[in-house]
């Protein structure tokens, strides 16, 4: 029955909130991976340069949330989101494909723009993997009945129509906290593309294989 309910919502109004989709262990291991990763990440465009490549090692200059730390194409958060494709098709009743994952680690201060995604965010996820506060840091979202401000609490899942539905955040008032996002296209539309024309899960797009 609550599979059933979920669909009409998702139906009906274009987003959906469930609650504890992740589990709160995974959730921990993938906050602290975010924090070691970033921490680790800004130490090797200090000392190491020469190594950094953006595509590889994600950047902190990500255009929406700027001064952030974000990664695109997270092997391990691909693998993530790939593992719970079915859980998610059945939310929304939809031949879904993972196009990519991507995560921030947002910071004190940071906000997220309006925007509306790219076609490849056909059908979004967004999580909460961890913050630092005790207190949920919302998204907004507008739709045609208003602005819906939505908390989640680490495990809690929004899914929603990425590219139809514009979303932001305001600034984080302390703390950080660690957002991860899985977008997906219906196969059976327009808009249909695997993997987001990568040549696989965890690699940087626009790689080609010689």
């Amino acid at each position: 029955m609550y599979i059933i309910i979920v669909m009409q919502d998702f139906t009906q109004h274009g987003w959906l909130t469930v609650p504890n989709f992740l589990d709160k262990q995974m959730c921990d291991t993938l906050y602290q991976y975010c924090r070691v990763q970033a921490q680790r990440i800004q130490l090797k465009q200090q000392h190491d340069p020469q190594h950094y490549h953006k595509a590889w090692d994600g950047t902190f200059e990500d255009s929406q949330a700027p001064g952030n730390y974000a990664f695109y194409g997270d092997p391990i958060q691909d693998v993530v989101m790939h593992q719970n494709l079915d859980a998610i098709r059945n939310c929304v009743d939809l031949e879904l494909q993972p196009a990519y994952s991507y995560w921030r680690l947002y910071v004190e201060g940071s906000d997220l723009k309006n925007h509306v995604d790219r076609e490849s965010c056909e059908i979004s996820v967004t999580i909460n993997l961890g913050q630092s506060e005790v207190a949920p840091w919302p998204i907004h979202l507008r739709t045609q009945g208003g602005v819906h401000s939505i908390g989640l609490e680490p495990g809690d899942a929004l899914i929603y129509r990425g590219c139809d539905i514009p979303h932001w955040r305001d600034a984080l008032p302390k703390g950080d906290c660690a957002q991860v996002f899985w977008h997906f296209t219906d196969m059976q539309g327009s808009r249909r593309q695997v993997w987001d024309g990568r040549v696989g899960a965890g690699v940087p797009k626009g790689m080609k294989l010689k």
